[in-house]
């Protein structure tokens, strides 16, 4: 496995296999591109989750989270506030609810208390939920990619789960705060 840049976008990832040419991000917008007509009823970039808040890593420096990903810090980037509220706002025939969110949260919780070598393989699993719930229409683009982005910054760069866990517990209350419904 090397790790690599990705052409399109600059990432670096971990190219798993040698097909792999660009990183994950890239290959589901250019697989989704291609399959266009399929379900076209259904809107796969209009709300996608912006790109102020997706992550490359959970640590700042070796051994600490990135601050505003647990707190309302209005100078860092990807400010947890800023997101909840961003979800908050999103009115569309499948936003976001607290239940969905909750739901998900116990799923991340669950995968907390695994044994380590047990989570990655749950962590995949939750991406399948994730995919499900979007193929359902159930949860909007944006909180799929969302979940997309937190997910491989934890498998791509092997972090711990524990700061996935703090970062959606601090989602979790600031939607609360935010009303979301």
């Amino acid at each position: 496995m090397a790790t690599i840049q990705c052409p399109e976008c600059g990432k670096t990832y971990n190219q798993k296999e040698s097909w792999h040419t660009t990183c994950f991000d890239c290959a589901q917008k250019k697989k989704a591109s291609s399959h266009s007509g399929y379900k076209s009823n259904r809107s796969h970039h209009s709300d996608s989750l912006p790109n102020q808040f997706k992550i490359t890593s959970y640590l700042e420096k070796p051994g600490g989270i990135v601050p505003g990903l647990i707190s309302a810090n209005p100078e860092s980037d990807n400010n947890v506030a800023d997101l909840a509220k961003y979800f908050a706002n999103q009115r569309t025939k499948n936003s976001l609810t607290m239940t969905q969110l909750r739901r998900f949260y116990e799923s991340v919780l669950a995968i907390r208390e695994l044994p380590v070598e047990k989570r990655e393989s749950e962590l995949h699993m939750l991406q399948a939920r994730v995919a499900y719930s979007k193929g359902r229409d159930s949860v909007p683009q944006s909180f799929y990619d969302f979940m997309e982005n937190r997910i491989n910054a934890i498998i791509d760069l092997k972090e711990d789960v524990e700061f996935f866990y703090l970062h959606f517990q601090a989602l979790l209350a600031y939607c609360k705060y935010f009303n979301l419904k």
